[in-house]
């Protein structure tokens, strides 16, 4: 029951955790039907991505069983049968609706099927044709983040700034980039996209893309709107965590040499837990404060 469970990867449900920004960002994390509702959105964002990873790993079964990095996930490996993993891929997709249906009675609202349907499609056509192509496999991953800000946006009828979409879209197009590298390194990923990508080629993006990423957040913090809407003209000063954090982020892999997935190299440093803790915790004071 375990590796079943494990085939499902609990450890990347933390990425849904987008579905919860636009509620934070619009000042409403503390009202109960905004939060529930977002909760329930949440959660069949974890059920709708633990059916795409089991769908990944049957595509890539093969691959993976002779790979030195992914042979011990339980299908590779093993633990869970083919069918266990088909049947499951199905009780996630028919959970996640049954919890979207919910919303639609709590909230009238029919578009919230949206996201998810169209995140599981894009994912089915990653999965099966568009990882292998560059450029456009890490778009996708950049779109699934933008879709987890959609709905949770729609989910809370929080209104969603056009910046929190576009520097979501910038930072896990980031990542993303930054994936790519450790999987250049490692030569041990089987999708012809890596052809399309070279290591200076990643480093100048990457480059770009933070940039553009710092210069986006701090214009979304002088911008009148947003100053209007959260009620503080203040938020510029968060911008230190932002940079702080990005820098660290790429000395870890452009010095350090450091080639783990993003969300492992984050848990696991000290510098970036700290900047991500004095930008929310920052935040959270102009928010709800001060």
């Amino acid at each position: 029951m375990t590796s079943t469970f494990q085939l499902l990867r609990p450890r990347q449900w933390i990425k849904n955790l987008f579905v919860f920004a636009p509620l934070f960002f619009g000042k409403q994390l503390l009202e109960t039907t905004p939060f529930v509702n977002t909760l329930i959105m949440a959660i069949a964002f974890c059920m709708a991505s633990g059916a795409v990873y089991c769908f990944n790993d049957i595509i890539d079964l093969e691959f993976d069983k002779t790979s030195e990095y992914k042979r011990y996930r339980p299908l590779a490996s093993g633990a869970v049968t083919l069918i266990r993993a088909k049947l499951m891929i199905a009780f996630c997709i028919i959970f996640a609706f049954c919890l979207l249906f919910i919303l639609y009675i709590r909230t009238n609202n029919l578009w919230l099927f949206a996201p998810i349907t169209i995140y599981l499609l894009f994912n089915i056509a990653y999965s099966t044709k568009l990882k292998q192509y560059a450029i456009i496999d890490i778009f996708v991953i950049a779109i699934g983040f933008v879709l987890r800000i959609v709905a949770g946006g729609g989910a809370s009828g929080v209104w969603t700034s056009h910046w929190i979409v576009t520097m979501t879209f910038l930072l896990t197009l980031f990542f993303a980039l930054t994936k790519r590298v450790g999987e250049i390194v490692r030569q041990d990923d089987h999708r012809t996209s890596l052809k399309g990508y070279n290591l200076t080629f990643s480093y100048i993006a990457i480059s770009i893309l933070a940039s553009v990423t710092i210069v986006s957040y701090l214009l979304y913090t002088l911008d009148s709107t947003v100053i209007q809407h959260t009620g503080t003209p203040f938020l510029y000063t968060t911008t230190v965590w932002v940079i702080g954090g990005l820098l660290r982020y790429l000395q870890l892999i452009l010095v350090n040499n450091q080639i783990e997935a993003p969300d492992t190299i984050i848990m696991k440093d000290g510098g970036l837990i700290l900047c991500f803790i004095g930008w929310i915790s920052c935040y959270t004071i102009f928010l709800y404060v001060a």
